[in-house]
Formats: C-alpha cells, sequence, structure tokens
C-alpha cells in the first residue's frame, strides 16, 4: 500500500491495457492492493483470465476484458461494455506495446560486456546492432505503439471522469535527444508547435526510410528505432493532448512514465528492475494527488523534460 493522499475509493475504475503479464499485470496488482477496482485487458482470453483468477485468489478486485488495441472494433466494443457495465472510468493506463524487433541475445551479451565510456543504451551503435528490424515489424510497432493507444485514448476519453487521469507507459528512449533529425526534432520540443500531422509526417517519413533500407544516417535512433519512433510520437501526443484538455477546460491529467530498464518477456529479460519495481514507478505517478502537472514526464517517478 502507498503512503499518499487517497483521493481515490473503492468504485474507482481503471482500466489497464496489455495487463495479463509483466509490467502491466503488476501495475494492475499494485493498483488493485490499493483498493481501486481494475480492469484487467489482455487479447488472449485464457491468459487474461488465468491473470485474473491468480490477483482474485489474493483477495484482489479485478475483473477480465478481452481487448486489443491493434483492432479498432474491439477498441469500440471495450468502450460499449465498459459504459454498460460502470458508467464510466477514472483513470487509463496505457500500457500495451512492443518492440518492434528481434533480439539476438548472444551480440547484445557481447555489447554489454564490451561497454566502455557513458554512451547511453540508446546511442550504443554495437548494442543497437543486436536489436534487428525490418518495415513490417516497424509498422506494425507503430501501429501498436501509438495509433493504437492513441485510438484508446480518443475512445475513452468521452468516458473518462472529471478529475481523472491519463498515463501512459513510455520510454527514456522517446526523449527527444535521441531523435538526431532535426527538422522533427524541433517542432516536437515546442509544445506550441506539435500537431497530429507533425507527428503523422515523422513517422510516414521513418517507415519510408525503413522500407527503402535508408535509416542509418538519417538520425534516427539507434536502438530499436521503431520503438523509439513510437516513444516520441507518444510523448509528443500526450503533450498535445494536454494542452487541448486544458485549453476545453477538461480536468484530465496525462502523465506519460518511463518505468525503468525492467526484466520482462518483451525485453528478453534484460534490465535492472524487476516487474514489480518497474510497475511501482508507474502506480505511484498514477495515484498523485488530483492538481499537478498535465502533460508531464517523468522518468522512474521523477519529472524530468521531454528531451
Amino acid at each position: 500500500m502507498m503512503s499518499v493522499c487517497r483521493w481515490w475509493t473503492s468504485d474507482s475504475v481503471v482500466v489497464v491495457t496489455g495487463s495479463n503479464k509483466g509490467i502491466g499485470f503488476e501495475i494492475v496488482r499494485q493498483l488493485a492492493q490499493n483498493g481501486v477496482t481494475v480492469v484487467l485487458t489482455a487479447r488472449d482470453v485464457n491468459r487474461g483470465l488465468s491473470a485474473v483468477k491468480t490477483l482474485k485468489d489474493e483477495g484482489l478486485n479485478v475483473v477480465f476484458r478481452q481487448l486489443d488495441i491493434h483492432n479498432p472494433h474491439s477498441i469500440s466494443e471495450f468502450a460499449e461494455w465498459l459504459k454498460d457495465n460502470y458508467g464510466g472510468l477514472d483513470m487509463l493506463v496505457n500500457n500495451a506495446g512492443v518492440f518492434g524487433v528481434t533480439i539476438d541475445h548472444e551480440a547484445a551479451y557481447r555489447a554489454i560486456l564490451n561497454k566502455t565510456g557513458d554512451h547511453h543504451i540508446y546511442d550504443d551503435v554495437d548494442f543497437g546492432k543486436a536489436f534487428k528490424t525490418n518495415y513490417e515489424m516497424s509498422k506494425e510497432c507503430i501501429e501498436i505503439n501509438y495509433y493504437g493507444t492513441k485510438r484508446m485514448i480518443e475512445t475513452l476519453l468521452p468516458l473518462i471522469r472529471s478529475e481523472g487521469r491519463i498515463v501512459n507507459v513510455s520510454s527514456d528512449g522517446g526523449l527527444l535527444r535521441y531523435l538526431k533529425k532535426e527538422s522533427f526534432r524541433r517542432p516536437l520540443t515546442d509544445v506550441s508547435s506539435i500537431t497530429e500531422q507533425v507527428i503523422d509526417q515523422m513517422i510516414n517519413t521513418f517507415l519510408e526510410d525503413m522500407k527503402s533500407g535508408q535509416i542509418e544516417g538519417k538520425g534516427w535512433p539507434i536502438f530499436c528505432p521503431p520503438y523509439g519512433v513510437s516513444k516520441f510520437a507518444l510523448n509528443a501526443y500526450s503533450r498535445l493532448l494536454a494542452k487541448q484538455l486544458a485549453e476545453e477546460g477538461k480536468k484530465i491529467c496525462v502523465s506519460n512514465v518511463h518505468p525503468g530498464s525492467v526484466k520482462t518477456d518483451m525485453s528478453g529479460q534484460a534490465g535492472d528492475l524487476t516487474a514489480p519495481e518497474g510497475a511501482d514507478n508507474v502506480v505511484t505517478v498514477a495515484l498523485l494527488p488530483p492538481g499537478g502537472p498535465s502533460g508531464q514526464f517523468y522518468f522512474l517517478k521523477q519529472p524530468h523534460p521531454f528531451f
């Protein structure tokens, strides 16, 4: 249990996407331990039901609903179910995502052993070569991580109650320092110049470069390029959304959180933190008292610039 200002009740409804395992599962567990009603979602029904059974056996108030954020129809059906059964929600935690790469574990291990200097993982060329991708994988990664999450937000936004919140599980790989392409980094730096068209143009240019095999030397991330681009887009959209909601007078807080380098199936069990530790970083931000800044990026639990 967290020792923070308790603004929620047992009737508060939270939705966590992609939550039958890994960080998402632990986010559900920790939120439920704090006394809210949590909707655990997963693409696979059997895996989702199994995850919920585990948590129910712990005495936690968790329900399951199938959801595939890659499928617009699935999102629409989920929204209708949520409205019919709960009338709305108080928090949406967007956790579902993919890396968009295949991992050469031996090459990654060698890169870690040979790592020298202060280069971050996202600037490490040898480490980047251990994570391979192609156009199809890149397109799917961005369709899920950015467009799927964006569609979830847009569809569920009318159901989010006043003082509600949207929490996006992001990454430090989406910080603008790793977008070397100046023509895209510049408009994404200042929230006043961010538009959906700018974000879409960045994505389309990246995918064109990936399709033609010309991403090297074009300013795209070295490590997991599609994942990084998807998080550039998500971070930018979150800032834009927070600005729009404030202008409309809607009291809905938008936050992006880097949970840390976490050992999960998606990362090939590479990382410094366990899934419960990574989830704690997200849950701490999710349960911050009302009235805090919207459109903020959190590095672990601390506010951090988007670059």
